[in-house]
């Protein structure tokens, strides 16, 4: 059994809401994990804030320095100097210059709850405790660009009591403010808590953990539940969820238990409810779809048969076996500027060097800069009415069409 702790923080979104995925997972065969480019380049990131607060720096010092981490090279590039230097300014922006004595970064917490006998410990990437108004602030640095919010945050919200429990001794706490900062994608989130809404969630969590001890568990898949959890793709549960919010008529979708799939409804055919439950879950449908079809094609190169399925060659590229060779050969008959192209960097690499050279730049050429960048209006993208964006007013486009005479048409 491994040393981690069970029910950690990071995975609480899944165990809370999914309280019979604990033992699922423990006896489910699953594949180990393997290290991803994305986690070891997070881990990186966090380390070299933590140095940056810790050592009182900014992270520029590092640009270009490559780091080994869980079998990848990292290169701590502008992107991360940029990401970090953006985490950095956000925690100063809450804390005063005399904070010192009261900001730990990378703080390791007790959990207010044990599992199974076992004390769990959590990492706070910052806890600061400001004296003028009393707040005791949690931050979370998150390095990717699937975007999370603050508010209703389990992982947070166990940081946040954890906090409080391990520091209300010594100070006078008069909140608890747990704040996101997603630095790639531009996301600062935060969410202030009473100290009845902190007790609320201890005693929910505290009786969702005596449960799952217990084994009073019950399988509820959602997007929350399953996004991460390890027997994504593979788990039943997860499967007649998606095939019930996809069923034909709709109705009654907990007592479809059928396995057989009916037919889907055509699009057009849904109501305005129907639509807005499918688009919910369309993340969720998609994910699950990738993953059952990896499934699919990692158990036939095991060696195994799948009735109906084979795995082919994909389409190849083509590309030169040697460029040198490549180059003189059709040199030799057609002039460089024929056998090159030539285009412009980037808006997004060229702003990258710009602010990689700092010396070569001066504020005429910033402002020169900044008139040549022009944004196109982005497409009509549909998301969630929880989503932070401003929606686009569509029914004005109507009435003004409604507001033409019907004189207009004529000629």
């Amino acid at each position: 059994m491994s040393d981690h702790f069970i029910l950690s923080p990071s995975s609480s979104g899944r165990w809370l809401n999914c309280t019979a995925s604990v033992e699922y997972i423990e006896t489910f065969n699953q594949v180990p994990e393997k290290p991803s480019y994305p986690a070891a380049e997070g881990t990186v990131a966090h380390a070299l804030a933590e140095r940056c607060l810790v050592e009182q720096k900014r992270p520029d010092v590092e640009l270009g320095e490559v780091v080994e981490q869980d079998g990848f090279s990292i290169t701590i590039d502008q992107e991360m100097i940029d990401s970090v230097n953006l985490y950095l300014d956000a925690v100063a922006k809450l804390t005063p210059l005399d904070a010192s004595d009261f900001l730990w970064p990378e703080v390791r917490l007790p959990l207010f709850y044990s599992f199974r006998g076992k004390q769990g410990f959590g990492s706070s990437d910052v806890v600061f405790y400001d004296r003028e108004t009393g707040g005791l602030h949690v931050f979370d640095l998150k390095y990717g660009r699937h975007e999370v919010e603050a508010d209703g945050n389990t992982q947070l919200l166990i940081y946040g009591i954890s906090a409080y429990d391990e520091y209300r001794d010594y100070f006078n706490i008069a909140f608890v403010s747990v704040h996101i900062i997603q630095p790639r994608i531009k996301n600062f989130s935060r969410r202030v808590y009473t100290f009845k809404e902190l007790e609320k969630f201890r005693k929910e969590t505290l009786l969702k953990v005596k449960q799952i001890e217990e084994g009073a568990v019950t399988f509820s898949a959602s997007e929350q539940a399953c996004h991460w959890c390890p027997a994504r793709g593979q788990c039943k549960h997860e499967a007649r969820n998606n095939m019930r919010i996809l069923s034909a008529d709709f109705e009654d979708l907990d007592a479809l238990e059928s396995e057989t799939l009916p037919e889907p409804t055509a699009p057009e055919e849904l109501t305005d409810e129907q639509v807005a439950l499918v688009v919910k879950h369309s993340g969720m449908f998609k994910r699950w779809l990738s993953d059952v079809e990896t499934l699919a094609a990692d158990r036939i190169m095991a060696g195994g048969q799948i009735e109906g399925l084979k795995v082919v060659a994909g389409r190849g590229s083509r590309k030169w076996a040697d460029d040198a060779d490549a180059e003189k050969m059709l040199n030799s008959k057609f002039t460089k500027d024929e056998i090159f192209e030539k285009t412009l960097l980037s808006v997004a690499k060229a702003e990258k060097m710009v602010k990689a050279n700092p010396d070569k730049v001066t504020p005429h050429f910033t402002k020169k800069f900044e008139s040549l960048v022009v944004k196109s209006e982005g497409k009509p993208t549909l998301v969630l009415s929880s989503d932070k964006r401003e929606a686009l007013d569509f029914a004005a486009d109507f009435e003004d069409l409604d507001a033409i005479e019907d004189d207009d048409f004529l000629m």
